[in-house]
């Protein structure tokens, strides 16, 4: 999946085409059989003027996804083709003219035809999975996105926008369980980086992490991110004993063996209390799903 092209008039609907992208992604990752770059192996090609072939082969992959959105009012086009590599072949392609509140079944509707054009037609369960939805709310999911291309950025005065932008998510749907995940994991990273939240003292950082991570797992106990911001929050209230962290982040793994972010915090873990043979392990896991995550590679 390359990174979609935002044609929008407004520049500041990027956020549409990159949590487009990212969270289609998201979907076909969860597909056992397909084997799917990750957000950061492929950020990097983000707007490449190069070739089918010459990515293909720099991603190490049989087929490209790529697309384009444009946003006028409240409407969205967005146009999308499958390419076989390295021949550039278009094996699929579509077109899709529908209000911005269908963004949801936009996204459904790529992934799902992308997995079947490669790899047939989906099993049940399969299609279960492609077709979930996070919330029902149209505009809590923008709010959503918005928060996730804020937090990607690793700023402090990004991430408060992020938390802002989940919070309104929160606002909008109270069981929006991936929106309050990543309100309790900004937190985490709030405290990590010594960053400044305006109106928290620093102190209350892991303890307001922590109420929305309750939250989260109170409403979905099996979301692995839920867990993955759990856990890191309890290496910092408890970083004597980190109580309870190991089991946390043990889970988020179990839940999900694909989340890379949940692998690398629980190497960082594992490294914390000295095991550094099961922490190169955890790293490793980490790249073999991201290896473009530097942060995991410094830590071996």
């Amino acid at each position: 999946m390359l990174y979609f092209d935002n044609l929008s008039p407004d520049t500041t609907d990027a956020y549409l085409a990159g949590g487009l992208t990212d969270e289609i992604i998201t979907r076909l990752g969860q597909l056992e059989r397909l084997a799917v770059k990750s957000r950061t192996a492929v950020r990097r090609y983000r707007g490449s003027v190069e070739g089918p072939a010459m990515l293909g082969h720099a991603l190490g992959v049989a087929h490209l996804v790529n697309g384009t959105v444009r946003r006028a009012g409240n409407r969205l086009r967005v146009t999308v083709e499958l390419l076989r590599v390295p021949s550039g072949d278009r094996v699929w392609g579509s077109s899709y003219d529908r209000t911005d509140a269908d963004l949801l079944a936009i996204e459904e509707d790529i992934a799902s035809a992308v997995a079947e054009a490669i790899g047939g037609r989906l099993l049940p369960e399969e299609r279960v999975s492609l077709h979930t939805r996070p919330t029902s709310d149209p505009r809590a999911y923008e709010h959503f996105l918005r928060g996730n291309q804020y937090l990607a950025l690793r700023e402090q005065r990004a991430a408060v926008r992020a938390v802002q932008e989940f919070e309104a998510a929160v606002a909008r749907d109270a069981r929006f369980t991936r929106a309050l995940a990543r309100i309790a994991f900004a937190h985490a990273l709030f405290y990590e980086w010594d960053w400044d939240f305006p109106g928290v003292p620093p102190e209350s950082l892991v303890a307001r992490g922590m109420a929305a991570s309750t939250q989260a797992l109170q409403r979905d106990s099996l979301d692995s991110d839920a867990w993955l911001a759990r856990g890191f929050l309890l290496m910092w209230r408890n970083p004597r004993t980190v109580d309870g962290a190991r089991a946390a982040l043990e889970r988020a793994v179990a839940l999900d063996p694909r989340n890379a972010e949940a692998h690398h915090y629980y190497g960082w873990l594992l490294a914390w209390l000295g095991e550094d043979s099961a922490a190169v392990v955890a790293n490793r896991q980490a790249l073999a799903i991201d290896p473009a995550r530097a942060i995991s590679l410094y830590n071996l």
